[in-house]
């Protein structure tokens, strides 16, 4: 903004309290809120209440993604129409977190279920460019939250970054080391501006990432099939297999054993991690938590898959 750039916010740090279904300003989980001339969004820092789609839901983990991609296609069919495309977008799609599985809309109410369509929201946004006028001259920048709840094999504070769009490598795996203040120096010195401080200043732009040979590029989104028996309005290709293709619990478990969790927010959704891990996913067992206890790492010693 201060380098003279459009941009547009679409969820990003927002008041969420008016999400709490108790709450007497409680705001419903609308599937089209734009339709019904319902605000959804209230955000929380004063320089982005004139940038920000107010019809685009924030952290609700009750709403699917699926909804938020439609609310922003809507906007992007207007950008197209009179040629106004921000420089620079921010959009939150916040259903990998996972939660609120006790009146998710849509049946979207297991982890499988709600990272599928996570999963096909972001192919649906990348989709969605991939077809659009501003194909040749835009850039998706990825991220995935929270890798410190998912140690892999190598690091506990890992995770996947994507970068999709024109002169982007194809079929490529980048495993230099980056982070998210590199992927930030990344997209100054694609929209040509300045560095906000001396820590992006000093970092390297992810150049390893692209090849200008590459102008050309296409993508088409495929749903999961897991997407086949909930209410998304999804095409029909998702039900081709869908027997085959079952989450490992149903909606009733998820809301059983996570029961007193606190899933309003981004940040407290840590004794989850357990729930879902061994006990659920790998032993398929009973969750023992209970509201008020604190997760204790010592829960996993000794147990071997």
């Amino acid at each position: 903004m201060r380098a003279g750039l459009s941009v547009r916010n679409y969820g990003m740090q927002s008041d969420t309290t008016r999400y709490d279904p108790d709450s007497k300003h409680n705001i419903p989980l609308d599937r089209t809120p734009y339709a019904h001339h319902l605000k959804v969004t209230y955000p929380a820092i004063s320089d982005l209440v004139k940038i920000t789609d107010p019809y685009y839901r924030s952290f609700d983990s009750a709403y699917p993604d699926f909804y938020r991609e439609q609310e922003w296609e809507r906007e992007l069919s207007g950008f197209v129409k009179d040629g106004k495309l921000p420089a620079l977008s921010l959009m939150w799609l916040p259903g990998d977190h996972m939660g609120s599985f006790d009146r998710a809309l849509d049946g979207v109410n297991t982890p499988e279920l709600q990272q599928a369509d996570n999963d096909y929201a972001v192919g649906r946004l990348i989709q969605a460019v991939a077809a659009s006028p501003y194909r040749s001259d835009t850039l998706i920048f990825i991220l995935e939250d929270d890798a410190q709840d998912g140690p892999d094999h190598v690091d506990a504070h890992r995770s996947t970054a994507y970068i999709v769009g024109p002169y982007v490598k194809h079929a490529a795996v980048v495993s230099d080391y980056y982070t998210t203040v590199n992927m930030l120096r990344t997209i100054e010195d694609v929209l040509g501006m300045d560095h906000l401080s001396i820590f992006d200043a000093n970092e390297r732009p992810m150049a390893d990432v692209f090849d200008l040979g590459q102008a050309d590029w296409s993508f088409t989104a495929t749903p999961s099939e897991l997407l086949a028996g909930t209410k998304l309005p999804i095409p029909g290709e998702a039900h081709a297999g869908s027997a085959a293709l079952q989450p490992t619990h149903d909606g009733a478990y998820w809301a059983r054993v996570t029961q007193g969790m606190d899933f309003t927010s981004d940040a407290a959704v840590a004794k989850f991690g357990f729930a879902l891990g061994w006990q659920a996913m790998m032993a398929k067992g009973t969750v023992n938590w209970q509201p008020g206890d604190e997760f204790e790492a010592t829960r996993l010693h000794g147990i071997t898959h």
